[in-house]
């Protein structure tokens, strides 16, 4: 299905641990949605759930998120990730995103390292 957008996040339990988008054709970044839910611990975007060039998740969002999961975005070129933004993220997956070149600096730099993968 393709949702174009995400449901505002008080139209949508803020409870959610874990959340899966797969071919959703996101038009906008969903980052400036999905870190509003407080308890998300897992994120998976997968098939073009995001079809946008740049995704930017802020300082003070995704507080519990522990696994990323980034696969077959073929249209995200750009990934910014502002310092304090996923503090207690320990699994990070990219894969088949061919036009993202590089982790951003502020996943680079963290201690202790993050398990990173990215099969282009």
């Amino acid at each position: 299905m393709h949702l174009g957008q995400i449901p505002l996040h008080d139209k949508i339990t803020t409870s959610l641990t874990e959340m899966v988008l797969i071919g959703s054709e996101l038009k906008e970044d969903p980052m400036a949605t999905l870190d509003k839910f407080p308890e998300l611990q897992v994120l998976v975007l997968q098939d073009n759930a995001f079809a946008g060039e740049k995704m930017i998740c802020v300082k003070s969002g995704f507080k519990k998120l522990k696994r990323l999961e980034l696969l077959t975005l073929r249209f995200l070129e750009a990934w910014e990730v502002e310092e304090g933004s996923m503090p207690v993220l320990s699994i990070l997956a990219v894969k088949n995103c061919g036009k993202l070149r590089i982790l951003p600096d502020e996943l680079r730099n963290r201690f202790p390292p993050i398990t990173f993968e990215n099969d282009n």
